[in-house]
């Protein structure tokens, strides 16, 4: 892996099918180690963000699921 990687989220509410969302966009910036294209380190970051935000948003939609009907809870126990 490569030395140097750093990441910047930032998160934009958003109408996703009519209904109230959120769109998250991650933008990187990554040093190409010895020996690989930046086409590959490229994949393999954009499979790690991939990956990370696939688990956010697993957990979110879990949080509003166990508070729909508890309008009044602030948090959800996973």
């Amino acid at each position: 892996m490569s030395q140097n990687y750093s990441s910047v989220i930032t998160v934009h509410p958003e109408t996703i099918d009519g209904r109230p969302g959120t769109l998250l966009v991650e933008t990187f910036t990554v040093d190409v180690p010895e020996g690989n294209t930046i086409e590959e380190t490229c994949y393999f970051i954009q499979a790690l963000i991939n990956c990370n935000l696939k688990c956010l948003a697993d957990v979110s939609e879990k949080i509003v699921a166990l508070n729909s009907g508890h309008s009044n809870t602030a948090e959800a126990k996973l």
